[in-house]
Formats: structure tokens, C-alpha cells, sequence
């Protein structure tokens, strides 16, 4: 009774063993195949080199990848004058096509190959063939367009990138986007000055802050007037930007103005920007916001006031005796020391005692 049993556990072991080894067998050929893959490229090299006039090996090569690897990387490793000459024999013999065909047909990681081969290429045409990565369906694929695009980057890149940005409705790539267009820097300028007054807001604003991070002269006068655009944004932005040039007279005038803008972010904005420069001059334009019809707006001009030193406290304490400000001047004059404020007291009043005693009781007895 147990024959049967003891046959069927033979079979199980023998088809367990069977299967195994199937197994084995198949690792150690993705293992050759893998090495072979390396040993190819190498060979192919190892043979250029000995036969510095003679591209037959490039014929016999049936793997686009090959070639592809030795375009890209075969300048560490071959001499300068010989990789130039292989260089234009695979651009003479069909790369740029068979590239722009891997576009579209081959597997990803083939795609992402052709795209640094033909933004290296940088030529118009293949300029063009991997401008159309970025419309692939595979999101790593327009991930490593946008990169391999950006290293060799020319005016006709950064055009395809603008007109490329009405497309993009994913975060991660109007990321890499922005990365894109921070390393181009001043290369990009004339295409963002199109984006920042030409397209809609979401983009005027993406152009307004790329704008700030450019050193060129010609960045002060776009962000002055921006301060006129009709989004909100992109005037918020703009003051943003001006910040760096704020010690310009004309700079700092501009961003005043703003603390009438009609819009209370705007202003609110306005008002941050001026209280950090710490500038006593700001004083009493701020103080004219000291009654806003926002909250916020006259708590941030009493902390703006105070960062005014001597002069911004001679007008809170002003602020303390109109009555919608009152509260928020109080509070912020607590928040000081009080040797400080005596000393500010006295500084500004001056020698009159009868004054600054007045004052300050007048203060005592407001936050009592």
C-alpha cells in the first residue's frame, strides 16, 4: 500500500528537481548574457583602438544600445581625435534616425537612451525628435527628457520648454521644470519675459519667480512692471523679487506704492517686505496703514514699525490712540523691554520730562 505513495513522492522530487534546475540554468544565462553585454561595448572599443582607421566592428554591431553607449560615453575612452571620427561615423550611418525610431517604438530605458543621445546630437532635427519624450506616456521618460534636454541646452530647448509648459499638468515635471530653467539662468531670459506677460496666471507666476533668481540688469525693470499685472500673484511675486534691490531709490519707491495697491495681500506683502529692511524712512508710510481695514495688515505695520527703531515707535505710540489700532500698538509696545521702550521714550521726547512721564503712564495705564 505504501508503493504508490513512495512512486508518487519520487515524481514530485524529480519534477521539483527538474524545475530547479531549469531555473539555475536560466540565472546563469541572464548572468552571461548580462557580462556579454559589457564585454561587447569593450571589445568594440579595445578594437577601435587597434584599428584607429577601420569601422567595420561598428557594421557587424546589431545592437542599437552599443552604438548609443559608445556616443555617449566613448570619449572617456577613446582618444579625442578618434572619437570624433567614430562620433561622425554613427551620425553619418543612421544614430539620429535609429534614435528618434527607439522614441517611438522601443521600451522605456531604450527611449531615455535615444533622448541623451539626441539632445547631445543638439542639432534641429534632433532637437525635435526628443522634444517628442516629453509627450510620452511614460512619466520617467519625460522625467529624463527634461534633464537630457536641459544638459545641452540651446534657445531651441528653452523655446520647446516654454511651449512645452502648456502641456504640463504634472507637479513633479513643472518641478523640474523650474530646475530646468534656475540652471539655464540668463539664457532663459527673453523666453520667460514671453511666459511672464504673455500666458495665463499659473504661468506668469512660475515666470515672475524664476525671474528673481536671474542676475542681469534688465530683471529690475520686468519686475517693476509686473507690480501692474492683474493677478495678485504675480504682483506678491514681484515685490518678492524686488527685495535684492531695494536699496535702489527707485526700487524702494515702487514698493511703497504697493502699500496702496487694492488688493490686502498686496499690501500685506508690502508691508513685510519694508518692516525688514529696518529702514526709519519706511515709518510713516507704513503708519498710513495703521487703521486698515484688515486685521493683520495693522498688527504686521505695528511689528513693522517697531523693527523701524526710534522713529517707528514714535509712530506707534501714536497708533496707541487711534481706536482701531489701539489694541495691536498696545500689545506690540508690550512685547518690548522696558528699559528699551523708556529709553526710546526719551530719546524721542527729548529733555521734557513732563512729556515722557505722560507718555509713559498713559501707556501704563492703557495696557492695565
Amino acid at each position: 500500500m505504501f508503493i504508490p505513495y513512495i512512486n508518487m513522492l519520487q515524481e514530485i522530487n524529480f519534477f521539483y528537481l527538474l524545475i530547479s534546475s531549469v531555473g539555475i540554468i536560466i540565472l546563469i544565462l541572464l548572468k552571461y548574457f548580462k557580462s556579454n553585454s559589457k564585454l561587447d561595448y569593450e571589445l568594440v572599443i579595445s578594437t577601435l583602438k587597434k584599428k584607429k582607421n577601420d569601422f567595420s566592428i561598428l557594421k557587424e554591431l546589431e545592437e542599437n544600445k552599443i552604438k548609443k553607449k559608445i556616443f555617449l560615453e566613448g570619449k572617456k575612452d577613446l582618444e579625442p581625435k578618434l572619437y570624433l571620427s567614430v562620433k561622425k561615423y554613427l551620425l553619418n550611418n543612421g544614430l539620429v534616425e535609429e534614435s528618434f525610431k527607439d522614441l517611438v517604438f522601443a521600451q522605456p530605458e531604450e527611449k531615455i537612451l535615444a533622448c541623451q543621445v539626441l539632445s547631445k546630437v543638439g542639432t534641429s532635427q534632433a532637437i525635435d525628435y526628443c522634444v517628442t519624450a516629453l509627450y510620452d506616456n511614460n512619466n520617467k521618460v519625460k522625467n529624463k527628457a527634461i534633464k537630457a534636454l536641459t544638459d545641452n541646452a540651446n534657445p531651441k530647448v528653452i523655446d520647446a520648454f516654454i511651449d512645452y509648459i502648456d502641456h504640463c499638468d504634472n507637479e513633479v515635471l513643472l518641478s523640474m521644470l523650474t530646475n530646468a530653467f534656475k540652471k539655464m539662468g540668463c539664457q532663459a531670459l527673453e523666453q520667460l519675459k514671453r511666459v511672464a506677460f504673455e500666458k495665463d496666471e499659473i504661468y506668469r507666476v512660475w515666470a515672475t519667480k524664476l525671474l528673481r533668481d536671474i542676475d542681469d540688469e534688465q530683471v529690475t525693470d520686468l519686475l517693476i512692471k509686473l507690480l501692474d499685472d492683474q493677478s495678485v500673484q504675480v504682483r506678491i511675486e514681484a515685490i518678492r523679487g524686488l527685495v535684492q534691490y531695494i536699496d535702489q531709490e527707485q526700487v524702494f519707491k515702487y514698493v511703497v506704492e504697493q502699500l496702496k495697491d487694492n488688493d490686502w495681500k498686496v499690501r500685506n506683502q508690502a508691508v513685510k517686505i519694508l518692516g525688514e529692511l529696518s529702514d526709519p524712512r519706511t515709518s510713516s508710510h507704513l503708519f498710513e496703514l495703521i487703521d486698515d481695514e484688515h486685521q493683520i495688515i495693522r498688527i504686521n505695520v505695528c511689528h513693522a514699525l517697531i523693527k523701524a527703531g526710534y522713529e517707528g515707535i514714535k509712530y506707534l505710540i501714536k497708533a496707541t490712540k487711534i481706536k482701531k489700532s489701539k489694541q495691536a500698538a498696545l500689545q506690540t509696545l508690550d512685547e518690548l523691554d522696558i528699559e528699551f521702550l523708556m529709553e526710546a521714550i526719551q530719546n524721542i521726547y527729548g529733555t521734557d520730562k513732563e512729556t515722557t512721564t505722560m507718555i509713559t503712564e498713559q501707556l501704563t495705564n492703557a495696557n492695565n
